[in-house]
């Protein structure tokens, strides 16, 4: 026979027990919740790895193309007492920065324009140009970008390109479009001749490049070698030939350069018996 106090005893243990069932029910719910969150997070990051976000690819621009297009437009329309034809050579960078896919930008552009025009061309009459200036800035953004990368892409590897690069960019702003456009032709004309003049004459010997073990030496007889000629004076351990050298012309063969070409020619048919042109 059990006591009043060892029933109450029993009665609070059991009481006891269904509270920590109940409990451990609930965390078992929630780890429950919480794993199919983690599930849910997990495949939704899946997805977006796998799935990522169209982007448009590095394009880089001709301009060439757009001053073709114009010129041979306006040639032709000529003939028939047609407008001439222009247009903003930054609208192509507009364009691609606003991720524009097809040519209906350029229709809603000129929905955009005729709403300005006639409805707040009153409000738009009083714009500082420093306001417009800070339009064309952002509108032609990755141009400004470009050319800085083009600068030090040009100060590291091409400091006689640079000089070019600088006046076609700071002549038009000092002594206007037209004449800075001509400026910095001729700047390129003259450069090129230079380059031509002084061209580089090298000597060229073989250089094996292989896929086989570094640790064990190249075999030319190898079907995964690839001999290429390059400069010795750079690539000390290509090999020479011995008996007929090869000469590289780091430039186009005109005028200007054939005396030097020439003279090298003679010097090394003077020490060798044959040579060969590459």
């Amino acid at each position: 026979w059990q006591s009043q106090g060892d029933k109450k005893k029993n009665n609070n243990n059991n009481n006891n027990n269904n509270n920590k069932n109940s409990n451990d029910k609930k965390d078992d719910e929630k780890e429950e919740i919480e794993k199919g969150v983690y599930v849910a997070m997990a495949n939704e990051s899946k997805t977006d790895i796998r799935v990522p976000p169209l982007e448009l690819p590095a394009v880089e621009f001709d301009p060439n193309v757009e001053l073709w297009a114009f010129g041979i437009t306006s040639l032709i329309g000529s003939f028939f007492s047609s407008q001439i034809v222009s247009g903003s050579f930054s609208r192509c960078a507009l364009n691609y920065e606003m991720e524009a896919y097809t040519q209906v930008s350029g229709v809603v552009q000129g929905i955009v324009c005729l709403l300005c025009l006639t409805l707040v061309s009153s409000l738009l009459k009083d714009l500082p140009q420093c306001v417009l200036s800070a339009v064309v800035i952002v509108s032609v953004y990755s141009l400004l970008v470009n050319g800085i990368a083009e600068f030090r892409f040009l100060w590291k590897v091409r400091r006689h390109e640079l000089w070019e690069f600088l006046v076609a960019v700071t002549a038009p702003l000092l002594v206007g479009l037209e004449i800075g456009i001509g400026i910095g032709v001729a700047s390129s004309i003259l450069l090129q001749f230079w380059n031509t003049a002084q061209a580089e004459i090298v000597e060229l010997g073989a250089l094996i490049l292989t896929d086989s073990d570094k640790s064990n030496p190249p075999d030319p007889s190898s079907l995964h070698t690839q001999i290429t000629y390059v400069d010795i004076r750079r690539f000390p351990h290509a090999q020479a030939s011995r008996d007929i050298p090869i000469l590289e012309l780091r430039a186009e063969l005109s005028f200007i350069n054939y005396e030097l070409f020439l003279y090298t020619i003679y010097i090394y048919i003077y020490m060798h018996i044959c040579i060969y042109i590459y």
